[in-house]
């Protein structure tokens, strides 16, 4: 009677554990709909838009005019004890004009940027405008690129290195806004 007892304990307690999501099952799902999501792991672990600062925490923009059509995604949170340390990224593509695959080098209009304000020293700010950076490179893939319907979905993933810090390693990223 004893073990029955201990065994249904037991497994009571086993079945009341719950378990910690993978780290990108924490984004949101990778949509072509408007839905307003972003989302990507930064050195592995998750990363979506928080807080407000005044200002909308993730902003599209798209200008058809401005370098063979120009697009600017920004996206910041707020972590850290008490929700007070600031965490942006945003990046940039230009002669955009249809679903493709677009690559992120050092010169020229494309170029990304991430700052983490709770990092002392040069770990804060990586950016391809930046003279630091000795490698940078990435690519922004638009799934569904729809400027009459104000929709613009993809996917991205960059990689940053600067002297005296670790490897900035932004993965499976994912947005889609409505315009």
């Amino acid at each position: 009677m004893k073990y029955l007892l201990f065994s249904v304990l037991l497994l009571a307690l086993l079945g009341c554990q719950k378990s910690t999501p993978a780290p990108a099952d924490q984004l949101p799902p990778a949509t072509q709909t408007g839905a307003n999501t972003f989302g990507c792991l930064v050195n592995g672990q998750p990363w979506t838009p928080s807080g407000n600062n005044g200002t909308r925490n993730l902003q599209v923009d798209y200008d058809p005019t401005y370098l063979g059509g120009s697009l600017q995604v920004k996206a910041y949170r707020y972590t850290g004890a008490g929700n007070n340390v600031l965490q942006g990224l945003t990046f940039g593509a230009a002669s955009l004009t249809k679903p493709g695959v677009y690559s992120f080098p050092l010169a020229g209009p494309n170029g990304v940027s991430y700052s983490d304000f709770g990092v002392p020293g040069p770990q804060s700010y990586f950016s391809t405008q930046s003279r630091k950076l000795t490698c940078q490179n990435g690519t922004l893939t638009l799934t569904r690129f729809d400027p009459a319907q104000g929709i613009i979905a993809g996917t991205f993933i960059f990689t940053m290195v600067q002297p005296g810090c670790d490897t900035l390693k932004i993965t499976q990223g994912r947005f889609d806004v409505r315009l």
